[in-house]
């Protein structure tokens, strides 16, 4: 028998990561439901960012790809100025991702060769993965010298700089760190390493009074 005024008891919540994240997930899914039927261009993009998050936190790369091209298309419709900072961002996303998915196709494949299974994936996967983290990461810093915040673009350009770097892409990861470098100041613009993306008009502005005596 149950005593009448015994408390019940609550289940703890499921604190498991993967838990969590599908949690978080379906949240993202609800606000994107929610969006469409007011189909506004900036909160479409940045609820599709959203769900691209969520799967990217899922270790769901394909999937966490195909929300930001969707947010993109939507991106596409915001005038000119308002969207580059965000098509910036969602770009350096997208090469992130690619460089991940790189990654963890070497590692799949050295396993298995460690493994000794001859039935080794693709090569070309990695590679052409690899050579898409090289047209976003620098579609992306090109874009971030139109923004307004030098600091945003000194991230951006770091964040397109590490991908560069993880892909073998070594000279433009180092002309994109001393855009980065001349924009915090740290560097004279006019004596750094010739970049293959030159500093933006802001980034000479914002650089320290002594780089530009």
């Amino acid at each position: 028998m149950t005593e009448p005024n015994r408390r019940a008891t609550k289940r703890p919540p499921d604190l498991r990561p993967a838990a969590h994240h599908q949690r978080a997930l379906n949240l993202a899914l609800v606000a994107l439901d929610a969006a469409s039927v007011r189909a506004r261009p900036t909160e479409m993009a940045h609820r599709l960012a959203e769900v691209a998050k969520c799967l990217q936190r899922m270790d769901d790369l394909r999937s966490a790809d195909a929300y930001l091209e969707r947010a993109l298309v939507w991106v596409a419709l915001i005038p000119a100025g308002a969207a580059d900072a965000m098509r910036a961002d969602l770009l350096c996303t997208q090469a992130e991702l690619a460089c991940h998915a790189a990654d963890r196709h070497d590692e799949q494949v050295e396993a298995l060769a460690e493994a000794g299974d001859e039935d080794l994936p693709a090569v070309p996967e990695a590679r052409a993965d690899r050579e898409r983290v090289r047209d976003l990461a620098t579609e992306a810093a090109l874009l971030s010298g139109r923004g307004c915040d030098p600091m945003w673009e000194v991230k951006l350009l770091l964040r397109a700089s590490d991908v560069l770097d993880r892909c073998g892409e070594h000279d433009g990861a180092v002309a994109m760190q001393n855009r980065a470098m001349a924009l915090m100041g740290l560097m004279n613009p006019d004596t750094a390493a010739a970049p293959a993306i030159p500093p933006s008009r802001d980034a000479l502005r914002v650089a320290g009074p002594s780089s530009l005596m």
